[in-house]
């Protein structure tokens, strides 16, 4: 659907997050409320877009995707603070890491 409204829109390549009917984007403070408002009435506990944004991140580094990989696809500049923010989940991969190697039969 973002694909066709960009295409009927002429957004190009932009990065319209949630574009509306119209094709304008969603302004960030606008979704923030509505995902605030709307998860506490549902999950009785508010939950912000950074909030989202870091469990997306923290699935991608447990299923092993590579953390320069999830850096890009975060925008930082360098994968040295996706791994200084993500540190407790890189290490519960370097322990399962660890675990595979130390169960692995060389003969």
């Amino acid at each position: 659907m973002q694909k066709k409204q960009r295409i009927l829109f002429g957004h190009g390549k932009s990065n319209v997050f949630l574009p509306r009917n119209d094709g304008t984007p969603t302004r960030y403070d606008a979704y923030e409320k509505f995902l605030r408002e709307t998860s506490e009435k549902v999950l009785d506990r508010k939950i912000s877009a950074h909030a989202l944004r870091h469990t997306h991140a923290s699935i991608l580094a447990a299923q092993g995707i590579n953390i320069e990989t999830i850096s890009r696809r975060l925008g930082h500049e360098d994968s040295k603070i996706t791994k200084a923010i993500y540190l407790h989940v890189t290490k519960q991969l370097r322990e399962k890491d660890n675990a595979a190697i130390a169960g692995a039969k060389i003969i």
